[in-house]
């Protein structure tokens, strides 16, 4: 199941997902630094809601960037 999750998804999708939902464990990373972009979180946070990988709610908690 997880597979056909990770299947749906591009890398910078999952990267964000993952970002996005464990932030103190790439506190530091590249490619943190990268999804701080407003137009990129949008971008991708539309993304994985439009795939319905996300529920619109998870796509407001992603764009504020907790």
């Amino acid at each position: 199941m997880i597979r056909m999750l990770y299947d749906k998804m591009s890398v910078e999708e999952l990267l964000f997902l993952i970002c996005d939902t464990c932030p103190e464990e790439v506190d530091d990373s590249d490619a943190r630094h990268a999804f701080r972009d407003a137009l990129v979180r949008r971008r991708l946070a539309d993304s994985l809601l439009e795939k319905d990988l996300i529920t619109p709610n998870r796509r407001s908690e992603m764009l504020a960037g907790r």
